[in-house]
């Protein structure tokens, strides 16, 4: 399992590398510049973290995601973009 899970990170790092080199290569038309990175956090360690840091119990691993977003400066929009994160977040 370690073995396959090692080449799967490095096959999504070359990818990233990829992206990062020519975003355009990987740019989809709603998703953004497609420079992104995903990672792994251990369930246990997140689920521990997020309890005491938060006072959240997080559902079993694989029924959550985690998302991080960059939102505008400009108060208005910053209300109307998180908002439209929550309304996503709820479906």
């Amino acid at each position: 399992m370690v073995r396959l899970h090692s080449l799967c990170l490095c096959s999504r790092a070359a990818a990233w590398w990829h992206c990062v080199s020519d975003p355009s290569a990987c740019a989809g038309a709603c998703t953004g510049d497609g420079a992104g990175c995903m990672v792994a956090i251990p369930h246990e360690f997140f689920k521990r973290v997020v309890r005491e840091a938060c006072g959240v119990r997080l559902p079993a691993a694989g029924e959550y995601a985690v998302m991080m977003a960059f939102l505008p400066k400009e108060p208005e929009q910053y209300h109307s973009a998180k908002g439209t994160i929550a309304k996503c977040a709820q479906t």
